[in-house]
């Protein structure tokens, strides 16, 4: 996690492993927006949270930065 604060290449922690995440496409990018949007959209008035591949999550002991992330109710930081 520190090494991540000061690295030039985003990368995941999964299973042990640190692997550096690809680029995108435009076709990837125009999807992972409209998802975005429309979960957005969706979630607007509910104590829900939506955040882009920005935002870096954990889950089962894995990091990740999901191209879209979900939650509802109390957010763990």
């Amino acid at each position: 996690i520190e090494r991540e604060k000061t690295a030039k290449v985003r990368s995941e922690f999964r299973y042990g492993r640190v692997i550096p995440m690809p680029g995108g496409t435009i076709e990837h990018t125009t999807i992972i927006g409209n998802i975005f949007y429309h979960l957005k959209a969706q979630m607007r008035g509910k104590q829900c949270f939506v955040a882009s591949s920005e935002q870096k999550i954990r889950a089962g002991g894995q990091h990740y930065y999901p191209d879209v992330v979900a939650t509802c109710g109390e957010r763990v930081f």
